[in-house]
């Protein structure tokens, strides 16, 4: 299900807690993430607001999206672009990746998806967070988005989505 009511939007929020062999760290990382959301991600302009992660490759890519932040945006990447990056982290620690659909990015769009709490009345369809290294949210204006998710991931846990947003939403419902 679509939802394009920017009014009263539908939102979906997951988190993904699959654990490695040892139990006590995750056994997938941002770029499994993206990978699992299926083909029509791809078409999307990516904007990441905040990226802590480990890997030494990784670093100018962390600075890069460090540097946009302190401009006052978000980084801007193409889908290629995205997943070259996200093969050099060895771990995200924490991370905020909006996916914006092509025939709505702009300036403004860029403006809207640097705040958290603008998402739901946002051009933005999904948001990516990793969380402290221990798990990873996915807030969602697109249901196959989720079910891709429960495709792919054994513990995928449904969040109350009305707990994340202090502006009116409607939770998402198949």
């Amino acid at each position: 299900m679509k939802s394009n009511n920017l009014a009263n939007p539908r939102i979906w929020v997951v988190s993904i807690h699959d654990l490695g062999l040892d139990g006590h760290h995750l056994s997938f990382d941002t770029k499994e993430v993206l990978l699992c959301l299926g083909p029509d991600v791809h078409n999307y302009i990516w904007a990441i607001t905040d990226l802590e992660c480990t890997g030494q490759e990784a670093q100018p890519f962390c600075d890069a999206v460090e540097q946009s932040r302190r401009g006052g945006k978000p980084l801007a990447l193409s889908w290629d672009e995205l997943v070259a990056k996200c093969q050099t982290i060895e771990q995200t620690v924490e991370a905020t990746i909006l996916g914006i659909p092509r025939e709505a990015y702009s300036t403004k769009v860029l403006d809207e998806v640097g705040d958290i709490l603008r998402f739901p009345n946002s051009q933005a369809e999904l948001m990516v967070r990793a969380i402290d290294s221990s798990f990873f949210e996915i807030i969602t204006k697109r249901f196959d988005h989720v079910k891709s998710l429960k495709k792919c991931f054994k513990n995928v846990r449904e969040e109350d989505a009305t707990n994340y947003f202090a502006a009116p939403i409607s939770k998402g419902t198949e």
